[in-house]
């Protein structure tokens, strides 16, 4: 019984991430936007990072 009530938990976690990745592209949010910037451009990408910290040139 427990494991049954957890793949439904699961199933319903899963669900509704894929809604809210599919609501975000449909309607070409903001943020679907930037990941979609820092994936083309790698410019922008090694902008962004240095911009956080992460990516520092020696």
């Amino acid at each position: 019984m427990k494991t049954r009530v957890g793949w439904i938990i699961g199933g319903a976690i899963i669900a509704t991430l894929v809604a809210a990745c599919s609501w975000l592209i449909v309607t070409n949010a903001p943020a679907y936007q930037f990941l979609v910037r820092l994936y083309v451009d790698k410019r922008f990408l090694k902008h962004t990072l240095r911009e956080w910290g992460v990516f520092r040139s020696w």
